[in-house]
């Protein structure tokens, strides 16, 4: 009966040990939630999974495909596999607020749409981005500024001004946007 109990407190001291250790995890694998994720910053996570406040990404943005153009606009989205593709670039954002005991985090993705239109001429456009129904692809994370990503859309479309189904269309600009960035 003695050994029996000495067993039993051993083994429960034991329990007692184990269970006291925390586990062992990489940093990257305890993120916090925040208290609000806002649409856009959930169609970037949906995205990319391992985009971190503080850091800028590229995407690419594919509009649904269209059938109501013409013959030659149909064919470009048959060929494209989407209505119209553009260029989003910006970063993650992550704000607190509230009291320092319980303070509020808000994560969100700020950026802009980089994208061409035009016919008979090209022309380069930038807008906020927003969460739409929209498929968004990463393309990779990026230092550049927006000011140099529109700069070197506007020479883009300053060297090809004029639109082209097959040959200067909205893919040939994101195309070489991604090459810049």
């Amino acid at each position: 009966m003695k050994w029996f109990s000495t067993f039993s407190a051993i083994i429960c001291a034991l329990s007692i040990g184990i269970n006291a250790t925390p586990a062992a995890f990489p940093d990257s694998a305890l993120q916090a939630r925040a208290d609000e994720e806002t649409a856009t910053y959930q169609k970037v996570i949906a995205a990319h999974p391992g985009a971190e406040p503080g850091k800028r990404y590229a995407f690419t943005l594919a509009w649904p495909m269209k059938t109501d153009g013409d013959d030659k606009t149909n064919a470009l989205h048959q060929k494209l596999g989407c209505g119209h593709i553009a260029l989003v670039v910006g970063e993650v954002k992550k704000t607190e607020t509230g009291p320092k005991k319980k303070p509020s985090t808000k994560l969100d993705f700020q950026g802009f749409v980089y994208g061409a239109k035009g016919i008979p001429s090209i022309e380069a456009i930038k807008t906020n981005f927003y969460a739409s129904s929209n498929t968004l692809t990463f393309v990779k994370q990026t230092s550049k500024t927006d000011a140099q990503i529109k700069a070197h859309g506007q020479a883009y479309v300053a060297a090809n001004p004029t639109y082209d189904h097959d040959d200067n269309n909205c893919d040939h600009y994101v195309q070489d946007l991604k090459s810049f960035i």
